[in-house]
């Protein structure tokens, strides 16, 4: 095959390929003409599951008698915690020990333990009594109570989320072209664009913890579970 009859081959291809782009954009078949809409949908359930945090601080002029008392005051936490049924959802987050320091002095004046338990339980019920018991117990610190969801109601609020964003955006859509005047005709791509899980937190002194189940009201309030989804779709 000749240099010249290559060459025309090309002009030939050239050609059918500028015929065929012009019949398909007169037909409005080569563009891509999509109504692209983004929504979201929030679903509420009521909190089944309560976090949180104890901690024991211990000092002494030793790190070994910090120690000992660190454990005696844990062990009394255990003791309370498993007397509730509860001897599967909690274990030791953090435990610490390090020296107390005068600066002026450059010299070690005792030590500190810190011990962090992790208290993670569905008996949301027994809240009062767990933030009761664990500071009459000699827990000194108490923080990141959060009322929240089990992993299998947090994906049943997802799916009905996603599920309700998605008829949100549809619905909008059809609203859009309605006005225009056109018709959908299906979707030419989805996307989820976020999901949002918002527990619950409530902050509370040690102090007023304290002074027992009778005076403190532990109210859980209901779990916000957030989808949003960007749909994009055809119409004529």
């Amino acid at each position: 095959m000749n240099k010249s009859t290559i060459t025309g081959i090309a002009l030939i291809v050239i050609i059918i390929g500028v015929f065929t782009f012009g019949i398909l954009s007169f037909l409005g078949l080569g563009e891509s003409k999509t109504i692209d809409v983004s929504e979201s949908a929030t679903i509420q359930r009521e909190a089944n599951r309560v976090i949180l945090s104890v901690g024991v601080d211990s000092e002494s002029v030793s790190a070994e008698e910090a120690e000992l008392s660190n454990k005696e005051i844990s062990d009394k936490i255990y003791s309370f915690l498993n007397g509730l049924g509860l001897e599967n959802d909690y274990k030791t987050e953090s435990y610490n020990v390090y020296p107390n320091r005068d600066w002026e002095r450059n010299e070690v004046t005792g030590y500190t333990v810190n011990h962090m338990i992790r208290i993670d339980t569905e008996k949301i019920d027994l809240t009062g009594k767990i933030l009761d018991g664990v500071v009459n117990a000699g827990a000194n610190n108490v923080y990141g109570l959060q009322f929240t969801l089990t992993e299998e109601t947090e994906k049943e609020a997802r799916v009905e989320a996603y599920e309700k964003a998605t008829l949100n955006a549809r619905a909008k859509a059809d609203g859009i072209a309605n006005g225009l005047g056109v018709k959908i005709t299906g979707v030419k791509s989805i996307s989820d664009s976020s999901f949002d899980f918002y527990p619950v937190y409530r902050d509370f002194a040690v102090a007023e913890v304290g002074k027992g189940t009778d005076e403190i009201q532990v109210a859980s309030g209901d779990v916000d579970v957030t989808a949003s989804v960007t749909v994009s779709y055809k119409f004529r």
